[in-house]
């Protein structure tokens, strides 16, 4: 009788062991399986990168308020950039070289030892982390030969005007690479005091290149004295992924403003790649 009771506790014994290891077996591998398989509900999903996301190369601010960028091999407006605590390479009539910029009600150019730089007219700012070149447009005199290009310039267009009368200036840079120095020239009747001998208001900028005129921009409007075009001029010249730009300003009358506009040029046929609001 002792020897029954005494097999019946082992048994129970054995059953009692044997739960307690299954369920602390099964406890130890739910918390394995959580620590493989987080709670999906907790987990963020994973962001994809923006494949139309643009990273810009090149930040370029022209004076007054003008921002571009290039990224991706495109140009492109900015309505705002922070330059704050920034180096750029500006390009004034007084500066060619690695400067920080202020802005407080105008455009300050600073010193290391945090002084301030003076300047006449705008300027030209770049920050970039590839490759570049930039040069300033330079105004020549002009001589007998350039006032007979722009003649035969305007004869060939078919308008009447007065040559003492006009706003004319010429560069002189290589613009499409070829190793041989090209002429640009601008030509305008726009905002003048007297417009005796015309018939109606123009503006051109053209490049004298092999003894051929290629027309860059052109705006014509069929009256005198018109205010709705903008005065063009040359600012300068860009190289970039060995792409010849120009890089152009507009004004127009008074308080109008003025916006900037950028070409490659390859010699034959000029590309208008941007053109920024008027500011």
């Amino acid at each position: 009788m002792k020897d029954h009771i005494k097999a019946i506790v082992v048994v129970f014994i054995i059953l009692i062991t044997y739960t307690i290891l299954v369920y602390v077996y099964a406890k130890g591998k739910n918390k394995d399986d959580e620590k493989k398989e987080p709670d999906k509900k907790t987990v963020e999903p994973e962001k994809k990168p923006n494949d139309d996301a643009v990273v810009d190369e090149i930040n370029v601010i022209i004076t007054p308020n003008t921002f571009l960028g290039y990224g991706n091999g495109k140009w492109h407006e900015l309505d705002k950039y922070d330059y704050e605590n920034k180096y750029f390479d500006v390009y004034t009539d007084s500066v060619n070289s690695s400067k920080k910029l202020v802005y407080s009600d105008s455009w300050y150019i600073m010193n290391e030892d945090k002084t301030f730089i003076d300047y006449n007219d705008g300027f030209v700012a770049v920050l970039s982390s590839i490759p570049y070149t930039y040069n300033q447009a330079v105004g020549l005199n002009l001589t007998a030969a350039n006032s007979q290009v722009i003649k035969e310039f305007l004869d060939s267009e078919g308008v009447k005007y007065n040559f003492n009368n006009l706003r004319k200036f010429v560069y002189n840079f290589d613009v499409n690479h070829d190793g041989l120095k090209d002429d640009i020239y601008v030509v305008s009747n726009l905002f003048l005091d007297d417009y005796t001998g015309f018939d109606k208001t123009f503006a051109y900028v053209f490049v004298r290149t092999l003894n051929q005129n290629v027309l860059l921009y052109e705006k014509t409007f069929d009256d005198v004295n018109a205010l709705s075009i903008c005065n063009p001029n040359v600012l300068g010249f860009f190289t970039i992924d060995n792409n010849p730009l120009i890089l152009m300003s507009c004004s127009y009358f008074s308080a109008g403003g003025t916006k900037h506009l950028l070409f490659d040029f390859d010699g034959k046929s000029p590309k208008l790649l941007l053109e920024s609001k008027s500011k």
